[in-house]
């Protein structure tokens, strides 16, 4: 348990440096965001965690069939969710049925924005299509401020104001909110896994790995690609001295033929990257993992390569697109391993992107917004079988979300009935895969191999 503990701090410690560390200085006022507009909204643009720049996403935008799925396969794609040409008298238009989104805006970072117009845009298809008996789901959002506390009020403004459960939320009040959540008597479906105080939560239910994957992951993303020997790259504070260690405990033992040649502190104040590289080189290592805020990152990459490195570097995909990293990269970019937790060759990938530009043209498709859309389907697929009793979706969810297909999203169907297995033993962490994506020539190539499971045993 301490050995997972210092885990958690690990990676939570360096999402809130790198959230810290951002050149984006725009910053939005706390508070719970009660409006339910008509699709004018943020631009969920962006790929990376912590928060956005904008709590304005409340949509009641409505098109689409909240039972679309059957109880017991949960398929998120069947349905008539895009095909638009309903009659007018199709849309919803009884009495709102709220549903609760808590998020972090933190400057520099968009998720927040990006997770709300994945969750709208879920949600707008099926109350086009008349809702749940006439009533339109409809979004309302707290910034928590990355304050525990505030978080706290978050979770209680939200109930007062009548959600009936929450959909999708990352945010970093995890172990205040949380309690105060299922004490209540409700369900987080979809959240993301961001903070110790969400993993274990038996009434907070995940689409993927979270942080949890996140820093470990890059590891069996080298591997699978092929790589044997693996130098790791830190932030050099207390917490993120660990993770080679546990990689090596939890994830190596999947890959025996790849060693660890390297841990390399990177200093806070780190101005000179070149001798770090040097090292790096010398230990012959063929990939590189980057564990770091994206500016030392991108500092590390330009380093390595200036000294001729050609091998793979495994970044973060959750704080690091592709575009980004060839706007900042140029061909240098090439090599970087950007894993994804959700396959953007699928057609639920297709769907997502469809009924997102529907309802936010302006929105950039990511993955933190799509694993936020699907958690918007599940939940409307949950209350349309048990109502909009919060005590009832509770209780629904692991009866319900029993092999939903996410139509090729995930490594396989969710199944919410049974808990995860995974050497970390935290029973809602029930998929700890996903997809390494590297950069050639500017373009992502997935691994033609499609998701690694992260641990050596596990779901």
């Amino acid at each position: 348990m301490k050995q997972l503990l210092k885990l958690l701090c690990a990676l939570l410690a360096l999402t809130l440096v790198a959230a810290a560390c951002s050149d984006d200085t725009d910053d939005t006022s706390p508070g719970v965001d009660q409006s339910t507009s008509d699709g004018a909204g943020d631009d969920g643009s962006g790929d990376d965690d912590g928060g956005g720049t904008d709590d304005d996403t409340s949509d009641d935008s409505t098109d689409g069939d909240s039972t679309d799925g059957d109880s017991t396969d949960g398929d998120s794609t069947d349905g008539d969710s895009t095909d638009g040409d309903d009659e007018p008298s199709t849309a919803a238009t009884g009495e709102p049925i709220y549903v609760g989104y808590i998020g972090s805006i933190v400057p520099g970072s968009t998720s927040f924005e990006t997770r709300t117009a994945g969750i709208e845009a879920a949600l707008a298809p099926i109350n086009a299509a008349g809702g749940i008996d006439n009533r339109p789901i409809e979004l309302l959002t707290c910034d928590d401020t990355g304050d525990p506390n505030v978080g706290v009020e978050c979770v209680d403004s939200l109930i007062e104001d009548g959600v009936v459960t929450f959909v999708g939320s990352l945010n970093q009040s995890g172990a205040t909110a949380n309690p105060v959540i299922t004490e209540a008597g409700f369900v987080t479906i979809g959240g993301f896994m961001l903070t110790a105080g969400d993993n274990g939560v038996a009434d907070f239910y995940t689409t993927d790995g979270g942080n949890i994957v996140g820093g470990p992951g890059q590891f069996s993303a080298c591997a699978s690609l092929g790589a044997k020997r693996v130098s790791i790259a830190f932030l050099d504070i207390p917490a993120a001295q660990i993770i080679g260690g546990l990689v090596d405990s939890m994830v190596k033992p999947a890959w025996p033929d790849t060693e660890i040649v390297g841990n390399e502190p990177l200093a806070l104040d780190l101005a000179d990257f070149a001798p770090v590289a040097a090292k790096i080189i010398g230990s012959d290592a063929d990939c590189v993992m980057a564990l770091s805020t994206n500016a030392q990152n991108i500092a590390l990459i330009r380093a390595l390569r200036d000294q001729g490195y050609e091998g793979r570097i495994a970044g973060n995909s959750a704080n690091l697109t592709t575009p980004d990293a060839v706007a900042q990269l140029g061909e240098d970019a090439d090599g970087l391993i950007l894993s994804q937790y959700y396959d953007q060759t699928s057609d639920g990938w297709n769907q997502y992107v469809e009924e997102l530009a529907a309802v936010h043209p302006e929105a950039s498709p990511d993955g933190w917004g799509v694993g936020a859309w699907l958690a918007g389907k599940i939940a409307a697929l949950v209350i349309a079988e048990t109502g909009p009793d919060p005590a009832a979706i509770t209780a629904g969810v692991p009866e319900i979300v029993v092999d939903y297909d996410t139509n090729g999203l995930t490594e396989g169907p969710i199944d919410w009935s049974v808990p995860g297995d995974n050497p970390l033993g935290i029973v809602n962490l029930r998929n700890d895969s996903w997809i390494p994506v590297e950069v050639v020539n500017g373009e992502d190539v997935p691994d033609p191999n499609g998701f690694v499971s992260v641990f050596a045993t596990g779901g």
